[in-house]
C-alpha cells in the first residue's frame, strides 16, 4: 500500500511538472535552513519589477536578482542567530525592513550590493505591546508601526519619517480594535491607512494645512458576522475584501472597493470564486491579480495556489490551471509575493517535518507564460462547447476537440484520443473541470460545470 502511494504521489507529480513547468521562472531558490518555525507568513517579497527578491533564510536576509533567464545572488546580511519573523521591501528593493522578535532593523542596499543600517527607530520597544504590522513606503522614507496591548484590546499607530540620516516621530495615535487590523501607505507615503476588519472601517491618515487629520471610512454600516481580509492597490484607491470560513463550500466572497479621495467609500463589484478561503492572499500593486492559497482541511496543509485575473468586464477569472504543490509533506502557499503588474509571483514551499533533505524552496513563476488561459468564465465570448453547465453530453464546434480533463486540483481524470462532434461525459462526477481543447495548433483551457 505503501509503494502505491508512492508510485501514485510520483505519477502526480509527473503530471504536475508537465502542465505547469513551462511556467516557472529560473530555477527554485533553496533556503540554507527549515522555515518551518517561521512565525509571520511575510519573509519575503517581490520588488515592483519581479526581477528581485529579499527574503529571510533564518538570521539571515538574502537578496536574488534575476539575470539571463535565472535567479542570481546578490547580497545578504546577517542579522541574528535567530529566525526573522518579518521581511519587507520598498519598491526597487533597496529599501529592506526585518524584525525578530522585538528587534526592527532598517537597511538601505547601495548600488555596489553594500548594506548599511540605518539608526535605531527611537522608542521601538513598547511594554505590553506586540507588533502586528509595519509598513515602509514606496520610497523607503516613511515607517509606520502598528502594535497591540496585550492586556486590553487597543492599537497604537506610529508613524516615522527618515529625515537628514535620523528617524522622527510625525504622528501617533490609539485605537480600540482587535487583533484583526492593520496599516497601508499609498504610493506617495503621505496617506496610512489604518483597517479594522473586524467593525469594517478604515482611518486615513494624513497632513493637511500643517495638520494632521483622521477620516475614517464605513466600507458598510454593520460589523462583519465572518473574518475578512482586506488588500489595497498601491495608491489606496481601491480594495478588495475576502470572506473566510466558507470552505465546506467551496466559495470565496470577494467584494471591491473605490476609495475616492479619501472621503467616500463605493462599493463597485462582488463576486464569489469556486475556491476554498481558508489560505493566504495576495494581490498585486496595481489590483488586476490575486493569488490565493488553499490546502487539505484534514492534513492542515497549504497545497494549491488560484491565480486570478481581471477580464474586460472588471469580475476576476481564473488565470490557467491551479499550482499543486508537492503533496503532504509541505506547505506550498503559506507565503506569497506578487510584483505591480502581477506577472510574477513568488512562493514559498515549507515542509511540515524538516530534516536535511526536505527544506524551504522559494519558486517563482512567470505567469506571462502560463498555456492555460481561461477564456470563457465570463460567459460572454469564445463559446466552443455547449451546453455549459452540462448533464452529460456536449457538442463542440469550430473545428476543436477535447484532449484532457482536469479537476479542480490539476489532476488529469481523462485523456481523449479522437476528435468528436459530440463528448460523453456523463462517467465524469459533478463538480468543476478543465478542458484542454485544441484547434490545429492553438490550445486553450476552459472551465466546465458537469450537474
Amino acid at each position: 500500500m505503501k509503494n502505491f502511494k508512492l508510485m501514485f504521489l510520483g505519477c502526480f507529480c509527473f503530471i504536475s511538472y508537465s502542465i505547469f513547468s513551462q511556467i516557472q521562472k529560473g530555477n527554485s531558490i533553496m533556503l540554507d535552513k527549515s522555515m518551518q518555525s517561521i512565525l509571520r507568513s511575510q519573509t519575503h517579497q517581490l520588488s515592483d519589477d519581479g526581477n528581485k527578491i529579499v527574503f529571510g533564510d533564518k538570521g539571515t536576509c538574502k537578496v536574488y536578482d534575476f539575470k539571463d533567464t535565472d535567479w542570481k545572488f546578490a547580497s545578504q546580511k546577517w542579522i541574528s542567530s535567530l529566525f526573522l519573523d518579518y521581511v519587507q521591501t520598498s519598491v526597487d528593493g533597496k529599501t529592506v525592513v526585518t524584525i525578530i522578535r522585538d528587534s526592527l532593523k532598517v537597511f538601505d542596499i547601495k548600488e555596489n550590493e553594500t548594506w548599511h543600517e540605518r539608526p535605531t527607530i527611537p522608542d521601538f520597544i513598547f511594554p505590553q505591546f506586540v507588533i502586528i504590522d509595519v509598513k515602509i513606503s514606496s520610497n523607503g522614507k516613511n515607517l509606520a508601526i502598528h502594535i497591540q496591548n496585550q492586556l486590553q484590546s487597543s492599537s497604537k499607530v506610529k508613524w516615522y519619517s527618515y529625515i537628514d540620516g535620523s528617524w522622527q516621530l510625525n504622528y501617533q495615535n490609539e485605537y480600540f480594535t482587535q487583533y484583526l487590523s492593520h496599516i497601508h501607505f499609498d504610493s506617495s507615503g503621505e496617506n496610512l491607512l489604518f483597517t479594522d476588519e473586524y467593525r469594517n472601517y478604515v482611518i486615513v491618515i494624513n497632513k493637511k494645512n500643517n495638520d494632521w487629520q483622521e477620516t475614517k471610512l464605513l466600507f458598510r454600516n454593520v460589523s462583519n458576522t465572518e473574518i475578512t481580509h482586506k488588500l489595497y492597490t498601491q495608491d489606496a484607491k481601491k480594495c478588495v475584501e475576502f470572506y473566510f470560513g466558507r470552505c465546506e463550500n467551496r466559495n470565496l466572497e470577494i467584494i471591491e472597493f473605490h476609495i475616492e479621495n479619501n472621503e467616500k467609500i463605493i462599493e463597485k463589484s462582488r463576486q464569489t470564486l469556486n475556491v476554498c478561503s481558508n489560505g493566504y492572499h495576495v494581490m498585486s500593486g496595481d489590483g488586476n491579480t490575486i493569488a490565493i492559497s488553499n490546502g487539505d482541511a484534514i492534513n492542515l496543509t497549504m497545497d494549491t495556489v488560484w491565480v486570478f485575473k481581471r477580464n474586460s468586464a472588471g469580475y476576476f477569472v481564473l488565470h490557467g490551471s491551479p499550482l499543486q504543490g508537492p503533496g503532504l509533506t509541505s506547505n506550498f502557499g503559506l507565503g506569497m509575493s506578487l510584483d505591480f503588474y502581477g506577472q510574477t509571483l513568488s512562493v514559498l514551499v515549507t515542509p511540515d517535518l524538516p530534516n536535511d533533505g526536505n527544506k524551504t524552496l522559494l519558486n517563482v513563476y512567470d505567469l506571462n507564460k502560463t498555456n492555460s488561459t481561461i477564456k470563457n468564465d465570463d460567459g460572454l465570448k469564445n463559446i466552443y462547447f455547449f451546453p455549459n453547465p452540462t448533464n452529460g453530453q456536449i457538442t463542440i464546434k469550430d473545428g476543436w476537440k477535447i484532449n484532457k480533463i482536469y479537476n479542480t486540483t490539476g489532476y488529469l481524470v481523462k485523456e481523449i484520443s479522437e476528435a468528436l462532434d459530440f463528448y460523453d461525459l456523463s462517467d465524469l462526477s459533478s463538480g468543476i473541470y478543465y478542458l484542454q481543447i485544441q484547434n490545429d495548433s492553438k490550445i486553450e483551457y476552459h472551465k466546465i460545470t458537469k450537474i
